[in-house]
């Protein structure tokens, strides 16, 4: 054997020793890599896994901002609902206070009409109202309500006489006369009612022979009620309405109980 293969020459226990390690150098080596990559995949996952808890973490406190705005929004509208609570029971009781005090207002306005139109009703209890009788140039009132009471059953000499209202083209005005005395204004004013000979005619030959109505001289509240009542009694079917002594009844029928008006209130029990 020569000098370069005796350098060269290896025993077969060395040659297997170098094969087995260089195998196990080879396998560590793969073996590591493929740890490393594991590991960084692993860590990828775990930093994405973290970012995701992050998010929602992030959504979660979002979420608890937006509900404790909810709560404070809550709260004040809790408020203000209270408030507004106190502030309705409050306008709720003046109201009432209001509506109260209307009522007495209302009331005493009632009574002071009635007193007022008792006085005025006072002053016109000589007074009555004729109707029916046709206008002419220079007429006499005085006369014409001489002669109506004559016709009526008694003649009698007002202490005035005139025409009330302004002139209607084809209409004659009443007239209003002040008979002073109670009796004569009672007597004339039923008398009249049921004398069928009260007429223009009987007064002049000239006029037509139209009926004269001889009426108590109400005041305004008084005709007013009269007037609603005949309204009222139409509409119920009452067949009786009249006025006697400046008071006002009503009767549904023959023989029915008579039901007298006295304020507006009355109305009402014509049913």
């Amino acid at each position: 054997m020569n000098r370069d293969a005796k350098s060269k020459w290896e025993c077969d226990r060395c040659k297997n020793f170098d094969g087995e390690d260089g195998n196990a150098d080879e396998d560590s080596s793969s073996s590591e890599e493929d740890e490393g990559v594991q590991v960084s995949g692993d860590l990828k996952t775990l930093i994405k896994t973290v970012n995701e808890i992050n998010m929602k973490v992030s959504k979660i406190s979002a979420i608890e901002e937006q509900l404790v705005e909810m709560n404070t929004s809550m709260e004040f509208m809790n408020e203000k609902y209270e408030t507004f609570i106190v502030e309705i029971k409050t306008l709720t009781e003046k109201v009432s206070l209001l509506e109260a005090q209307n009522i007495a207002q209302k009331n005493v306005i009632s009574d002071l009409q009635i007193k007022v139109d008792r006085l005025e009703q006072d002053s016109r209890k000589t007074n009555i109202e004729i109707y029916g009788v046709p206008e002419s140039v220079g007429e006499n009132c005085y006369e014409v309500v001489k002669s109506v009471s004559g016709i009526a059953g008694k003649e009698v000499n007002p202490k005035s006489a005139f025409r009330l209202g302004p002139k209607v083209q084809g209409k004659a005005r009443m007239i209003l006369a002040d008979l002073g005395s109670e009796a004569d204004r009672e007597m004339i004013t039923k008398s009249a009612k049921g004398c069928s000979a009260l007429r223009a005619s009987a007064l002049s030959s000239a006029w037509p022979d139209s009926r004269i109505y001889v009426n108590e001289n109400l005041t305004s509240y008084r005709k007013g009620l009269l007037r609603n009542a005949k309204e009222i009694a139409k509409s119920k079917g009452a067949k009786f309405v009249w006025s006697r002594d400046f008071k006002i009844f009503v009767r549904m029928e023959e023989n029915a109980k008579v039901i007298v008006i006295n304020n507006e209130t009355d109305l009402l029990k014509i049913k």
